[in-house]
């Protein structure tokens, strides 16, 4: 592997790390994570701030993370696991009694890139979900982090 493209891996690792942490990671802990040298993170979270755009921002006790709300960053599926996303929906719109809006906006985003005939399927399931009586007090320990796409 070229330098360019362990330092392109490595940006995409860190970007990674952070959004996995909400609490974020020291310099120390990303060095020993992408198993390089301190300076070195520190320059690629500079590189992810001013030319990548990332909003990495420092936290108590010297941790770096990402802005709470901030957009996750995009997921490529595969057929197959868009498929295995469904599926898992429609076990979820049978077993759930609550009305969830953030169930109901992901699965509508699912039915945009899923083949015709399945997203029909889905389209159904997320009309029976839309029936269902809002509960305010259900969604409310639910993180505000939204998933970009």
């Amino acid at each position: 592997m070229t330098r360019n493209t362990e330092r392109a891996v490595r940006l995409i690792q860190i970007q990674h790390l952070v959004s996995r942490n909400p609490l974020g990671l020291t310099t120390k802990e990303l060095a020993r994570l992408c198993d390089v040298g301190i300076r070195t993170i520190q320059r690629d979270l500079l590189t992810l701030q001013s030319e990548l755009y990332i909003p990495i921002v420092k936290k108590k006790y010297d941790r770096y993370g990402l802005p709470e709300g901030y957009f996750l960053p995009p997921v490529s599926l595969s057929l197959y696991e868009a498929v295995g996303l469904f599926l898992a929906a429609r076990l979820v719109m049978r077993q759930t009694d609550e009305r969830n809006t953030h169930i109901e906006s992901a699965l509508s985003r699912l039915c945009s890139i899923l083949p015709l005939p399945v997203a029909e399927h889905l389209k159904h399931g997320i009309r029976y979900l839309g029936r269902k009586v809002p509960n305010p007090d259900y969604l409310r320990g639910c993180p505000k982090t939204r998933v970009q796409g």
